[in-house]
């Protein structure tokens, strides 16, 4: 599944709560707008792990997947994740609120 930006909205975490129910999901592509509305923003994915998922691709201006919160539970989130691609990052420019130490 993929969700792109196609137009200027911009959208929170919670907004994507329903995409842990889909039990069955292998593959998701998060290219859009997602900003950061607080601590408790991936309850919805840190209860409700995503077993079957093996590929997360974030990219463009999905701030809050970027968030040492949602990093750091990664493997939790997604315990068969296979793939996990970060893309379209500015090296030169900050990643929302994270850095090589939060992550260690």
């Amino acid at each position: 599944m993929e969700i792109f930006k196609e137009n200027e909205s911009e959208i929170y975490p919670c907004d994507l709560s329903w995409i842990p129910r889909l039990k069955n999901l292998q593959k998701l592509v998060i290219k859009e707008v997602i900003l950061d509305g607080g601590r408790d923003d991936f309850m919805a994915f840190i209860k409700n792990p995503m077993s079957s998922l093996t590929h997360f691709e974030i990219g463009g201006y999905a701030f809050a997947f970027y968030s040492d919160t949602f990093l750091m539970k990664l493997a939790k989130i997604f315990p068969r994740i296979e793939t996990f691609i970060i893309d379209n990052i500015d090296p030169n420019e900050p990643q929302g609120v994270w850095n090589g130490i939060t992550l260690l």
